[in-house]
């Protein structure tokens, strides 16, 4: 039998008839006007029948009695049994099918047969991959714009230590009142810069996805003060008051990232400072049903709902009309991501010319009792005499939170009538308001025997008090336990703020550093040998550095590559080593590593080391720790912290 009536007789077989084929002729006229294509083959793969379409896009006649492998059809699987897609190239172009296999059975002969239909899907597939390609592309330039936003962060944090480093040591200096308000201003810019290096650090560690937190247990309430007070020069330079309040119930110890939520108070409270230019800042914190709430409230000009939308987008500011007020958006969007990768949240509400109010939610396991019994000044009942706004409400809340009885009076005339209902024993003076109380209420019987207390600000603070008006005086922000200690007679005035706290820079990594420091494997006789070597090539850090050493007693001698350093810490050990972490090309993990090899060997005593850094990212320092530094320091790094590190290493305190 010829081969052409053996593939007849097996199609006339395979569709039983005349009719059959008639049938799936009419079933492939259908699909040639849609488009799709159509064949029939055997269950040995044999094409039985193909339309129109399917034998253009093949590009054979007549491809009847062949199978899809002998067309150099192959097919892609997909998820779906039965499913395929097959591409086809036709006059150059690329055409993509999804394929469909179904088996039927001819209810005439019982004959199994399997019918393929094919859609063409190559605009959409073409669209998906457009898409997918583009979107790759655009992490690829995220990922480049964020690793240049990290290279020049880090590279204007060295010239940035020398600038705040050196404002540091002039402060120490003799300055007179025009030239020490000159270096207020330095260091505000200075702050501002240094802030925003954060934020973009930030901005580009969360973009490429290396965002870690480092929760410890801390105190909330001398973070919640510090901010405040960190940020009270910037308040009252704008002729607007700043306060907060804080629950006495709220627990002694929570478990959080200390440096961060730091970071996210700074630009919350700090973004409230910015916009406000009358009235003033209010912060409350509390303790809600499961997290510590910080309620940042201010009576700028509020925002409307379109405002309120893109608040916490990047590089978005509320009106951009005030956009001259400085900030490039970025604080709020990170305090924002930081706060969604600690459990909690950021929430605002406003209106316009109402004012805004920021809800800050920090989940964290209490640890510890409440701060305060509450009871602390339950003898004691004052007048405060103060101007209407946040720092009386402070007050007057602070008094009330720990036992006191406290009434308020905005004038004389108002207190006059606040002392005829009863007789008070302590008064607290707002120094807008000494002047009136001086001339006409000072000698009033009605106080005689109060304890009067004079309320300033850094800013308006006298050289020297009248002894014989004020028996004490507080400084606004205050804090609750000065309040506590003046009005019991334990403190007469507070002690001169040290002065790098007013306004200095809220470095996140630095200011979590201290507390995962690796104890000291320095010897007791450490302290007996000489004194400390700085590695540190940048002629301005190296000065600002060694002068703060200096200035704490201590013996500094300097170098200027990792290969002097080993040469002289050989010839001469040191007590302590101080390096900068860019020296040699970045090569200071290395050098660590080798200086430990050798400590290990007998060959050197153990000697503490302490790493300054420009990187401030997490894997660098974890790096630098696990080679063998004691400590890493973001730089610029604080007088105070480093002195402090350094001391405590050598098993010493500070005089």
């Amino acid at each position: 039998m010829t081969e052409p009536r053996k593939l007849q007789d097996r199609v006339a077989a395979a569709f039983g008839g005349a009719p059959s084929v008639a049938a799936d002729a009419g079933f492939a006229a259908i699909h040639d006007a849609l488009g799709d294509l159509t064949l029939c083959r055997d269950a040995d793969g044999v094409i039985l029948s193909a339309n129109r379409s399917f034998r253009e896009m093949s590009g054979v006649d007549d491809p009847v009695g062949r199978t899809c492998a002998e067309l150099d059809i192959a097919f892609k699987s997909g998820a779906v049994p039965h499913i395929h897609e097959v591409e086809f190239t036709t006059a150059g172009r690329r055409r993509i099918f999804l394929w469909q296999d179904i088996a039927i059975r001819d209810p005439g002969n019982g004959v199994s047969r399997l019918q393929s239909i094919a859609r063409d899907i190559t605009a959409e597939r073409l669209r998906a991959e457009a898409a997918e390609q583009a979107s790759r592309a655009a992490e690829e330039e995220s990922q480049r714009k964020s690793r240049l936003i990290a290279m020049v962060s880090h590279e204007i944090r060295t010239p940035l230590s020398g600038l705040l480093g050196m404002g540091q040591l002039l402060g120490g200096t003799e300055l007179t009142p025009e030239q020490a308000n000159y270096l207020d201003g330095i260091r505000r810019s200075g702050t501002d810069l240094a802030q925003l290096v954060e934020d973009l650090l930030d901005f580009s560690t969360l973009a490429a996805g290396r965002f870690h937190l480092r929760p410890s247990r801390q105190a909330v309430r001398p973070l919640v003060e510090s901010v405040v007070e960190l940020l009270s020069s910037r308040a009252h330079a704008k002729g607007i008051e700043i306060a907060a309040v804080i629950d006495p119930g709220l627990p002694d110890e929570l478990e959080f990232d200390v440096a961060r939520f730091r970071q996210v108070l700074y630009n919350v409270i700090g973004n409230a400072v910015k916009f406000t230019e009358q009235g003033g800042v209010l912060v409350r914190a509390a303790r809600g049903e499961d997290a510590l709430e910080v309620r940042v409230e201010d009576t700028g000009p509020g925002m409307n709902d379109g405002e309120l939308k893109r608040i916490f987008g990047a590089f978005e500011q509320g009106d951009l009309s005030r956009a001259r007020e400085g900030g490039v958006g970025l604080g709020l969007a990170i305090s924002a991501r930081i706060m969604a990768e600690a459990g909690g949240g950021i929430s605002v509400e406003s209106a316009p010319g109402h004012g805004t109010a920021f809800t800050i939610r920090l989940k964290a396991p209490a640890s510890g009792a409440g701060l305060r019994s509450g009871r602390e000044l339950s003898a004691a009942d004052v007048l405060l005499l103060a101007p209407a706004g946040p720092a009386a409400m402070a007050i007057s809340a602070c008094l009330a939170n720990l036992g006191a009885r406290v009434r308020s009076a905005t004038d004389l005339d108002a207190a006059l009538r606040q002392l005829a209902l009863r007789p008070v024993n302590g008064v607290i003076v707002d120094h807008r308001l000494d002047s009136k109380f001086t001339a006409s209420l000072a000698r009033s019987p009605a106080i005689a025997g109060a304890r009067k207390v004079f309320l300033v600000s850094p800013e308006s603070r006298p050289a020297t008090m009248s002894g014989d008006v004020y028996d004490s005086w507080l400084i606004r922000p205050l804090r609750e336990q000065s309040l506590i200690d003046v009005l019991t007679g334990k403190l007469r005035g507070l002690e001169p703020r040290p002065e790098e706290r007013r306004e200095f820079p809220v470095l996140a990594a630095e200011a979590s550093d201290e507390s995962d420091a690796v104890p000291s494997r320095a010897e007791p006789a450490a302290a007996a040998r000489p004194g400390i070597i700085l590695a540190e090539d940048d002629p301005i850090n190296a000065f600002i550095v060694r002068s703060m050493l200096e200035k704490a007693g201590l013996a500094v001698r300097s170098v200027t590559s990792f290969e002097r350093l080993a040469a002289l810490h050989a010839e001469d050990p040191a007590a302590l080593i101080v390096t900068d972490n860019s020296l040699d090309d970045g090569t200071c993990g290395r050098f660590v590593a080798t200086l430990r090899g050798r400590e290990d060997a007998g060959l050197l005593p153990v000697t503490p080391v302490i790493v300054l850094t420009a990187d401030g990212r997490q894997e660098t320092r974890r790096d630098l720790l696990t080679r063998g530094a004691n400590l890493v320091l973001v730089k610029p790094a604080r007088a105070d912290s480093l002195v402090s590190a350094v001391m405590d290493l050598l098993g010493r305190r500070a005089a």
